[in-house]
């Protein structure tokens, strides 16, 4: 049986630091870990030099500390940065391939990984906060967590080209929700469900998206954001589905631009 390689703490500390600073702007990571450098100050005493035991102590400890913070830290930072970088970069490359061959021909090509990371990236545009679960094949059944006015939701992707996604998916993430208090859970697809899949899922706040809806949502929404940003420019405000006047609405989580033609049209905008 192999033997499965396991990470040491200090590595698995470094790699939690990328992750997190790739969240943040890539200027403010990098402005941080170039700061750091330049300002903590880390120097080895020269060879021939003597301490006593408790002078070599403190220096031992100030070296390792100075090494964390003035190269360690900074090179998380840096990492996490490119990394932050390179997503925006991805995720611009896909929805304009989305944009000029179209969903169908996009998703086709991607890797299931780059499927994730798709999904990830639209949920994003909808205004959640998204943690993308990185995995290597088993991924206990979550692959994205959302988060957005403080509830928790999940999200479980399945790059089925062929197959029908079966129940016990649905089920699974189901216990999922419960065990992480979310409020509601996300099935992605880009193949089909299973008739008892979408019988289970009823009134569960579980949503499924198989892959012909996916395709619509994904032409459709980049249609919608192509439209609102040429509304935006001329000055008028139109909803960009129907073409009704947007009018100002309030809700108990505050005030939002809302369609005029509701409840026929069910478009809103955040109020800027």
């Amino acid at each position: 049986m192999q033997r499965r390689n396991r990470k040491a703490p200090a590595e698995k500390v470094f790699e939690e630091l990328v992750e997190m600073s790739s969240i943040l702007p890539w200027w403010i990571s990098v402005g941080i870990a170039i700061l750091l450098f330049a300002i903590v100050p880390f120097r080895v005493p020269q060879t021939g030099n003597v301490f006593l035991p408790n002078q070599m102590t403190g220096l031992v400890i100030a070296m390792i500390f100075g090494a964390i913070f003035k190269y360690a830290i900074p090179a998380a930072l840096f990492l996490g940065g490119l990394k932050n970088l390179f997503q925006r970069g991805k995720s611009a490359w896909m929805f304009k391939n989305i944009n000029t061959n179209g969903a169908k021909e996009t998703l086709r090509e991607l890797s299931w990984k780059d499927f994730e990371f798709l999904i990830s990236e639209y949920f994003k545009k909808e205004n959640f906060r998204v943690d993308l679960i990185n995995a290597n094949g088993a991924d206990g059944g979550i692959d994205i967590k959302l988060y957005k006015n403080g509830e928790l939701f999940l999200v479980q992707c399945k790059h089925y080209k062929a197959w029908k996604v079966p129940v016990q998916v649905v089920r699974e993430l189901y216990g999922l929700m419960s065990a992480e208090n979310a409020v509601g859970g996300y099935v992605v697809t880009t193949g089909k469900f299973t008739n008892e899949a979408f019988t289970f899922a009823t009134n569960k706040k579980i949503i499924l998206i198989d892959g012909s809806k996916l395709e619509k949502i994904l032409d459709n929404d980049l249609s919608i954001r192509a439209t609102e940003m040429a509304i935006q420019s001329s000055g008028k405000n139109l909803c960009p589905r129907c073409g009704n006047e947007l009018v100002v609405r309030s809700s108990s989580r505050g005030q939002f631009f809302g369609c005029s033609s509701f409840p026929k049209c069910r478009y809103t905008r955040d109020l800027k």
